[in-house]
């Protein structure tokens, strides 16, 4: 008799947890925004489908540049680690779209392979810098793997790829073939270095971002032949030239 009580209870406790497991996941995506505290800044519009399986119209944070389209799809194997893996998409009418996976965790948020598509001058936008010229060309964005820390992150493996990258100021234009920037965590402290190189114009550069907003840009650039002549003047006030014909530079400030 014990043995099929035991039984009994097992098959009820069995069926409690499917129809709590069912409920959860039928909870609608509309009632994310009561979990979101009122001076979070954060505001959630066209909310749709489910709370592990839904699309929002829009995602804006304070007042920066919304994200549109975003849909995203709860990873069950992230639950069993303590974590919750949300595959997410995006689309920003065309000018800005991505896809990868951000996870929730006990040690803070991580991105994993993500991949961002949009081009140098929507890019600069978003940064809200203030550049006296224009850029253009394609550039994707990947992060195979980003965690926060302190002061910025604990785990950072990026890369920035510009395709086709063209500068253009006082209607001359330079031509910068394909510049790669591949980013990593240092100690907490963000470090970016740029390598690129074209028929008009080669440059090397590392950017440190450190504690407090502080950067440190140093390099050098180097003018080649088809390099229009008035920019090749314009680098001179850069600094000397070296042996090899390239000038090096050093910059610090503050973000």
């Amino acid at each position: 008799m014990n043995y099929l009580a035991d039984n009994k209870r097992k098959i009820i406790a069995f069926y409690i947890i499917l129809y709590m497991i069912f409920i959860v996941t039928e909870l609608p995506a509309k009632i994310i925004p009561y979990f979101i505290p009122a001076n979070a800044g954060v505001k959630i519009m066209g909310l749709q489908g489910s709370l592990w399986s839904g699309q929002a119209t829009q995602i804006a944070y304070k007042q920066q540049e919304p994200v549109n389209n975003v849909k995203w799809s709860v990873s069950w194997f992230s639950l069993f680690l303590l974590k919750i893996k949300l595959n997410v998409a995006f689309n920003n009418n065309k000018q800005i779209s991505g896809q990868g996976a951000v996870a929730i965790g006990f040690s803070g948020i991580s991105v994993e392979d993500m991949t961002i598509n949009t081009n140098a001058n929507e890019l600069i936008k978003l940064s809200k810098q203030i550049i006296p010229a224009k850029v253009s060309g394609p550039v994707a964005i990947v992060i195979k793997h980003a965690t926060q820390g302190q002061p910025y992150c604990s785990e950072l493996n990026a890369r920035i790829n510009w395709k086709k990258a063209i500068i253009t100021a006082d209607a001359i234009a330079i031509k910068l073939n394909n510049p790669i920037v591949n980013i990593k965590c240092d100690r907490g402290e963000v470090i970016a270095k740029l390598t690129q190189n074209s028929n008009e114009i080669t440059s090397n550069a590392t950017v440190e971002l450190k504690a407090g907003n502080i950067y440190k840009l140093n390099g050098s650039v180097k003018a080649k032949d088809k390099l229009d002549p008035n920019i090749k003047q314009l680098l001179g006030f850069i600094g000397s030239k070296q042996a090899d014909g390239s000038i090096p530079f050093n910059i610090s400030g503050k973000l």
